[in-house]
């Protein structure tokens, strides 16, 4: 990475430097979406897109998961990593 930009030795730009949550951040902000599409765009939208929507994008059980809560803000307060096989969800 050089000034926040990955580049190749022919100096193309390779990819982006940011957060999965400033790329929400930013669907919401710049494509005018809501919260749930602009997390679907970041999840399962892209799993389906790369033919991996058995196993990833969703919450399902067997799925891999990479759990992160935000607060209203959207600043993330915690990480949760693991496999869907029993999870129980309390509100």
């Amino acid at each position: 990475m050089v000034d926040g930009y990955y580049r190749d030795g022919a100096g193309n730009l390779g990819g982006a430097a940011i957060s999965m949550i400033d790329a929400v951040k930013n669907a919401m902000a710049h494509l005018n979406v809501t919260l749930q599409e602009a997390i679907e765009m970041a999840t399962s939208r892209v799993a389906k897109a790369i033919k991996m929507d058995d196993r990833i994008g969703f919450i399902q059980p067997g799925y891999d998961a990479r759990f992160v809560l935000f607060d209203d803000d959207l600043n993330s307060v915690e990480f949760l990593a693991g496999n869907c096989l029993n999870v129980t969800f309390v509100k």
